[in-house]
């Protein structure tokens, strides 16, 4: 099948996969086969093959090159062989098939070549380009549709000494080798976009084994990747290659490139990418630089009336799906929001009323308050369809949740948007307190941010940052008003026999017996059971060991709030099953786990992980699933949040959170399991500060103070800036002071630095911040001084403290700032510490005393405030 040749829906999926910036390109041999060198073409394959045995005077018979080379090496040497490679691909001069190619915006494009050639192309048209080599590079996400990421798969032959796949042989050693991290990489993406395969033929064993890596199978690997090559294949093979998902097209990248000229006259630049994707008009898209386009790609319009066609258009068993998908506890899209599946609750009145007095007010900033499963998400998405339907002058937005930057992307919208708008953040927890900063760019539009937050990490943390830059509600529970509709939405979409044998009066009943939350609510009353003992069953009748550690890989993603991409998903798995397939393990979990739409898979919900993984998971199953998932974070560059996505950044962090790593010590009752467990990554993450920071912070957790200390200067070390870090490890040298056996010059100078770091930290320290140096200085400070006998000296330095104290709570309100003053003031008033003291030791006098040393820095620190 030729281009021309292309049916409907394999040319509309290939089309429409480039014009939306999905698509990469993969070349193999015959990518390069039209370029040249002095001496001629550049050799792939056969005529390789060849070029050795005539090189080593050896006939040649058609043998493959990895035979080829067990024979010429000897004669020639390795030096022999490199010097023929460099003879033959050094200064390549590009073909221009090959030089049109960058006419075109790719997401990414990996080369199984070594030449030079694209290292020589003078001018890359469409986008400016970074070059990796897969032999020695890490990972690093794509930037943006303005940049390509050209990857030497194979190596390059500029940078031979560094490795050269040169054979299948090569080739599978350094695919089990498993420190191959672009191949992992590309395995990931050919499953997340549209691959185009260039190649030679299709009997190449390594075309042929990438090929069986990009294959698709069912309805959980959606889409297709398209295979040109020269081959002329028969009907049979064809629809052998098509049941895997692949489009074979018979062809060169000549032939590629003119139809590509075709479709495309006048290329195809990552401008007109975000035009195709974010619907902006050639006026805005004139405002935006090369650097603005990734922040621009970010946005997404939400168009009313392209919802309300896709609504009407939706198949009756795709939308039960999806409505059962949704009632059964999976995250809201945009389309069920627009549909009649999610119930208009009693609260959602309310809740439209408070974001149009935001929008009145000139709020910057609307959060959505209540607990997980409370069903604000939903509410929040229909309250604002429902506004922006009323309101023709107001523009809604999305945003990406793996959007690296949304203060560009604010920026950006407030140049190209002349409407008033609303922008859909969803969880603030994505963007923590730093959405303060990310605020500053809609100074003075008229634009409001809505998020949602849960209420304890609200008043928590977020608060402290943005309490008065925002408005909020909290959204209610379900009442007894909204009975009726959730009864009706059960029976018309969920099959539960014993729901609807059920009199009207026994299913209000059911609903209000387990009223405490929507989610648990709609599971106990289809199930008629427990909600535990519902996900315990589920669980127990799976079918093998496999298919539930996927569901406790999924779980872990899922409390961490950001599920994981199906990609590594599936690399992850394959790392530990041990009889089933991915799919087939995905297929047994059909509807326990699922992708909602937005490219990642996600448990049910949040309670339900929670009970796998506080229940029903071992240690063993734990560590084995969590460690391989942490593994595939290590083929990134260091440190990790910096070079992946903002998602899979917030699932590095928990992984290695050491509160969620001591809650399951705490359940396994195993320290040592815990310190196995960061133990084990060491040397994948030993440039990453955040990993030496949570290690850290674990072992001091279970009393391994010295160890702590150290690995927190580790993290140091390796990030200098961090001051969570050094406030860290200024806290553990408190109590490596406060339990010193005696007061020595080490323990002193331990001390003087403690409470010079943490004075500095105080100094720098802004209003609103979530940890306080000042409080862990005047409590360990004090409690040291008191441990070793100087009572007369923290007396007085008390006093400065409650001083320091008061003046930073009247600058920030904080429970532990409160609890820290007033302790204080205890202590200076009746002479009583409650800190647990070891026996005291006499009073001490002489050199040793820290009295006027530490008292110093706080009286100017004191001054100064």
């Amino acid at each position: 099948m030729a281009f021309k040749d292309l049916e409907g829906t394999d040319l509309g999926y290939l089309s429409k996969s480039i014009e939306d910036g999905r698509a990469i390109i993969v070349l193999g041999a015959g990518a390069s086969a039209s370029s040249s060198n002095r001496v001629g073409p550049v050799p792939a394959g056969s005529a390789l093959s060849k070029l050795l045995a005539d090189r080593a005077g050896l006939p040649y018979d058609g043998e493959v090159l990895a035979d080829v080379l067990s024979a010429v090496t000897p004669i020639l040497g390795d030096a022999g062989c490199l010097a023929l490679y460099k003879e033959r691909y050094l200064g390549v001069n590009p073909a221009q098939d090959l030089q049109d190619l960058f006419s075109f915006t790719w997401k990414r494009l990996y080369t199984w070549n070594i030449d030079d050639s694209i290292d020589n192309i003078s001018n890359f048209k469409a986008q400016s380009h970074s070059i990796f080599n897969g032999i020695e590079d890490k990972i690093a996400e794509p930037i943006g549709p303005h940049q390509l990421q050209v990857i030497y798969l194979h190596g390059q032959i500029v940078k031979a000494e560094k490795g050269l796949i040169m054979t299948d042989v090569d080739y599978a050693r350094y695919i089990k080798s498993d420190r191959h991290f672009w191949y992992q990489e590309a395995a990931r993406d050919y499953l997340k976009y549209c691959p185009i395969f260039i190649g030679s033929a299709l009997n190449e064993p390594i075309f042929k084994a990438e090929l069986e890596r990009a294959k698709r199978h069912g309805i959980s690997n959606p889409g297709k990747c398209f295979a040109i090559t020269p081959d002329k294949l028969s009907p049979m093979i064809k629809a052998a290659l098509n049941a895997r998902g692949i489009v074979h097209i018979e062809g060169t990248l000549l032939d590629f490139v003119n139809w590509l000229k075709g479709q495309y006259p006048i290329g195809l630049t990552p401008k007109k990418i975000v035009a195709n994707t974010n619907s902006f008009d050639a006026s805005a898209l004139q405002l935006l630089k090369p650097a603005d386009l990734e922040a621009a790609q970010a946005l997404r319009p939400i168009s009313l009336s392209n919802l309300s066609v896709a609504v009407r258009d939706l198949p009756f068993g795709a939308k039960s799906n999806l409505a059962r998908q949704f009632l059964q506890g999976f995250p809201p899209s945009w389309l069920i929001a627009a549909s009649d599946i999610p119930v208009h609750l009693e609260a959602l009145t309310s809740l439209k009323d408070s974001i149009r007095t935001a929008m009145g007010n000139g709020a910057e900033l609307f959060v959505t308050l209540g607990q997980s499963g409370s069903g604000k998400s939903t509410a929040t998405m229909m309250a604002l369809l429902e506004i922006a339907s009323k309101d023709k002058d107001l523009a809604l937005y999305d945003v990406a949740p793996d959007t690296k930057s949304l203060k560009k992307a604010l920026a950006v919208l407030c140049r190209v948007e002349t409407k008033k708008a609303i922008v859909h953040i969803g969880e603030l927890f994505l963007y923590g307190g730093s959405i303060r900063e990310d605020l500053e760019a809609l100074q003075g539009k008229d634009v409001l941010l809505v998020g949602t937050a849960r209420s304890s990490e609200w008043s928590e943390h977020l608060s402290r940052y943005l309490d008065d830059v925002s408005s909020t509600m909290d959204f209610q529970r379900f009442t007894r008003e909204d009975y009726t509709p959730l009864i009706n939405r059960l029976i018309e979409y969920v099959p539960a026999p014993n729901f609807k044998r059920m009199s009207d009066a026994q299913r209000r009943r059911k609903l209000s017996s387990s009223k405490s939350q929507l989610l648990i609510a709609l599971q106990e009353a289809t199930e008629s059971s427990n909600f535990s003992d519902i996900i315990s069953s589920e669980f127990i009748n799976l079918p093998d060991d496999d298919t539930k550690k996927l569901l406790v890989l999924v779980s872990i993603a899922t409390i961490a709030r950001v599920g994981i991409s199906e990609a590594m998903a599936r690399q992850a798995f394959e790392q530990f099953a041990e009889q089933r397939s991915f799919e087939n393990a995905m297929s047994a979990l059909s509807g326990i786990v699922a992708d909602t739409g937005g490219g990642r898979l996600l448990a049910r919900h949040e309670l339900y992980a929670h009970h796998v993984l506080d229940t029903l998971t071992s240690p063993q199953e734990f560590l084995g699933v969590a460690s391989r998932v942490l593994h595939i974070f290590g083929n990134y560059e260091t440190p990790v949040i910096k070079y992946s996505s903002r998602q899979d950044g917030i699932l590095f962090k928990f992984l290695l959170n050491h509160d969620f790593i001591f809650s399951r010590v705490k359940r396994f009752k195993d320290r040592q399991f815990g310190a196995s467990y960061y133990q084990n990554h060491e040397v994948d993450f030993q440039l990453d500060g955040h990993f030496w920071l949570q290690y850290g912070l674990f072992m001091g957790r279970i009393g391994r103070d010295a160890e702590a200390a150290e690995i927190l200067t580790q993290s140091i070390r390796a990030y200098p800036d961090n001051p969570f870090a050094a406030h860290a490890l200024a806290d553990l040298q408190l109590k490596l002071v406060r339990n010193a056996v005696q007061f020595d010059k080490k323990i002193s100078s331990l001390l003087e630095e403690a409470v010079a770091s943490l004075n500095l930290m105080d100094k720098r320290q802004e209003s609103r911040t979530d940890h306080y140096p000042l409080v862990t200085l005047a409590n360990g400070h004090i409690g040291c001084l008191i441990a070793h006998g100087f009572a007369d000296e923290a007396l007085a330095l008390s006093q400065e403290y409650y001083e320091r104290l008061t003046i930073l709570e009247k600058m920030q309100q904080n429970q532990a700032v409160k609890a820290a003053r007033k302790r204080q003031l205890v202590f200076a008033t009746t002479r009583e510490w409650d800190l647990p003291l070891k026996s005291r030791l006499p009073q001490h006098k002489g050199n040793n005393s820290p009295t006027f040393k530490n008292r110093g820095s706080v009286g100017k620190m004191s001054g100064k405030r």
